[in-house]
C-alpha cells in the first residue's frame, strides 16, 4: 500500500508543474505573436512611404519630360508673357528651394486627366529657365575664330505624393528634379 501512495503523490506534484510550463509556453507564444504583429505593421508603413516617394518621383519626372517636350518644339513661348518661362537677364527665375515656397504662382501645372492613373494630391509643376549662352563644345579653336553659342535651358519640376494616412502624421512627400537641355 505504501507504494501506490507514493505514485499518486508524484502524479499530483507533476500536474502542477505541467500547468506552470504550459502557462509559460502560452505567454511566450503571445509575446511572439505581438512582436510579429508589430513588425508587420512597421513593414506596412515602410512600404506605404516607399510607394508615396515613388509616386512623387514619377510625377516630377513626368513634369520634367513635359518641360523638355516644350523645349523641343520649333518655336518657344515668349518668356515675358508666359507663366513658367524665365530668362536669366530679363525675367530671372524665382528661387524654388522648398516645396512650400514659390510653387503656387509663376509655374506651369502639368495637365492631368482624372482617369489616367495618377493618384497624387496635387498636379506636378515645372518651370523653364533660359541660361546664359555657352560656347559650342568642339567649336572653332582658331585664333580669332568665332565660336557659335549654344543656348541652354534648365527645367525644374516638382511632384507630390498622395495624401498621407491620417493616423501616421507624416508630411506629404514631394520630389524636386532639375535637368539642363541644349537647344
Amino acid at each position: 500500500m505504501t507504494r501506490s501512495f507514493k505514485t499518486s503523490c508524484l502524479a499530483a506534484k507533476q500536474r502542477g508543474a505541467v500547468l506552470m510550463v504550459s502557462l509559460m509556453v502560452l505567454l511566450m507564444l503571445t509575446m511572439l505573436t505581438l512582436t510579429a504583429i508589430r513588425a508587420s505593421t512597421m513593414q506596412e508603413k515602410i512600404a506605404g512611404s516607399t510607394r508615396n516617394i515613388d509616386l512623387a518621383l514619377q510625377a516630377a519626372e513626368a513634369a520634367l519630360r513635359a518641360g523638355e517636350t516644350g523645349l523641343s518644339g520649333n518655336t518657344l513661348p515668349d518668356y515675358h508673357s508666359t507663366a513658367g518661362w524665365y530668362h536669366y537677364v530679363d525675367k530671372p527665375a524665382p528661387t524654388l528651394a522648398a516645396p512650400s515656397t514659390g510653387w503656387d504662382s509663376g509655374v506651369i501645372t502639368m495637365p492631368m486627366v482624372a482617369d489616367d492613373g495618377w493618384k497624387v494630391s496635387q498636379a506636378p509643376r515645372y518651370i523653364v529657365e533660359a541660361l546664359p549662352p555657352i560656347p559650342e563644345p568642339g567649336g572653332d579653336l582658331e585664333a580669332g575664330g568665332v565660336q557659335p553659342d549654344t543656348t541652354m535651358y534648365r527645367v525644374t519640376a516638382i511632384g507630390f505624393s498622395t495624401q498621407p494616412f491620417a493616423d501616421t502624421g507624416d508630411a506629404q512627400y514631394s520630389v524636386i528634379l532639375q535637368t539642363t537641355y541644349r537647344r
